[in-house]
């Protein structure tokens, strides 16, 4: 009996960690309604933070807005069809319907203002190689577990304190 009841208990950890862990494993095939090119714009000199104008102050990075896009290509009086989608949603008020790549459990807090400005990390720490990126991606490019945030905190002398990351 009591080797069924520590089976049962194995069986219910498994479950448990499957709930709590699986939201934060990385998202499959999602697609983004402009196919931005990060390494055309990094190359032409613009760092994370021109589009992602929330990464330093705030605990999201923020996603570009139609503004952002029109702050560069003011008119979009191309043949580019890209920019002519871009251009209708700005004529009709609607912003870019990015699709969220990135997800974590409801009870991880993380801020992308501490990891940035404060611990001052390059995007690409967490982020992978998004900037030779030529499409967006449709999977998250490196895998975020508890592990592997614990393993950065340790080696960047971080708290590991439960209550630094966990609401």
């Amino acid at each position: 009996m009591k080797k069924r009841a520590w089976w049962g208990v194995v069986f219910l950890c498994i479950v448990l960690a499957a709930g709590l862990f699986g939201s934060s494993l990385p998202s499959k095939g999602i697609q983004q309604p402009v196919p931005f090119n990060h390494k055309k714009h990094q190359e032409m000199g613009y760092s994370c933070d021109l589009c992602h104008s929330l990464v330093e102050t705030h605990t999201q990075a923020g996603r570009p807005t139609i503004a952002t896009c029109q702050s560069c290509h003011l008119s979009l009086e191309t043949e580019n069809p890209l920019a002519r989608q871009v251009k209708e949603l700005a004529e009709k008020g609607k912003e870019i319907p990015w699709a969220r790549l990135y997800t974590l459990p409801d009870y991880v807090f993380f801020s992308h203002r501490r990891h940035v400005t404060l611990a001052k990390l390059e995007c690409s720490v967490c982020h992978g190689k998004i900037g030779e990126s030529e499409m967006p991606p449709k999977q998250v490019a490196v895998q975020h577990t508890m592990a592997s945030c614990i393993a950065c905190h340790q080696k960047m002398k971080a708290s590991i304190d439960c209550l630094s990351c966990h609401k």
